[in-house]
């Protein structure tokens, strides 16, 4: 995995709101298009039906296509395409030769199964992201085919399927802005392993203040060994370079997961002198 020259900003408000901007335009066009949108409220075995046949008709003319499920993994696939849904996105998208992206939205409440499941995606060949933001689920099949899960508590089969080229359009560019500002799935859990631990936040803490390591290591009541060797299974373990970029990657992926990264955390500033 190489991330050299490749880290990405911490989404910022524009982006995000450029986004929500694109939602609701497609939801706007879909409303004006209603009248001429077959099976606009549709059930996951109708919806399951319809990718089906737009990968069909893509591989007829010899082409792929691009499947993207943005929301939270298990509810995202399960309302709209219904309990067979990762079997027919591990066999029908991937296998089939199509593309499929999965834009995880908060990933801070997937179990392990769910991460176990998002990690053997990746490994198959899937693109797997951290997306900021609540779970809306959407599945977006090239520029054939968009689903939006309408569903709300106690309700059920509340999913819209949408064929208008203005409304599949809209969606298309609301998944491409979000992309751009997600995080690296394998980056993502990686990260939440170290802050799960204790002694390694406190030495994230130690690298956004950025003072020496013999007045970090003095504070945490460690020695300089210790400290530098901490220091560098944060730098591996993130898959970066330098300190600096630790402290970008682990920013973007605390901020995608929505959860505060731990430089907001701090409230002690670092001794007079140092750097």
């Amino acid at each position: 995995m190489n991330t050299s020259g490749n880290l990405k900003t911490i989404p910022s408000d524009r982006a995000l709101d450029d986004a929500h901007y694109l939602l609701h335009s497609a939801l706007n066009a879909y409303r004006r298009e209603q009248r001429n949108v077959r099976d606009s409220q549709a059930s996951p075995q109708t919806c399951l039906e319809a990718v089906r046949d737009c990968l069909d008709a893509a591989a007829c003319r010899g082409i792929s296509l691009s499947v993207v499920v943005l929301g939270h993994w298990r509810t995202a696939t399960t309302d709209m395409l219904g309990e067979g849904a990762e079997r027919f996105l591990l066999g029908d998208v991937l296998t089939g030769g199509h593309d499929l992206t999965v834009l995880q939205r908060e990933a801070h409440l997937l179990d392990t199964v769910d991460r176990d499941r998002l990690s053997g995606l990746s490994a198959k060949g899937a693109t797997v992201k951290v997306v900021p933001g609540q779970a809306t689920g959407v599945i977006v099949v090239g520029s054939e085919l968009a689903l939006v899960n309408s569903t709300r508590p106690g309700q059920s089969g509340a999913v819209r399927l949408l064929r208008d080229p203005d409304a599949v359009q809209a969606l298309h560019q609301l998944t491409a802005v979000l992309h751009d500002v997600a995080a690296d799935f394998d980056h993502w859990v990686a990260s939440a392993a170290l802050l799960d631990k204790d002694l390694m936040v406190e030495v994230l803490r130690m690298l956004c203040l950025g003072a020496k390591d013999e007045t970090s290591a003095r504070q945490m009541r460690v020695s300089v060994r210790s400290f530098r060797r901490h220091v560098a299974a944060i730098i591996k373990t993130l898959n970066v370079r330098s300190r600096f970029e630790a402290g970008l990657r682990i920013g973007q992926l605390a901020m995608a997961s929505g959860l505060r990264p731990p430089g907001h955390l701090l409230d002690m500033p670092a001794e007079p002198g140092t750097d």
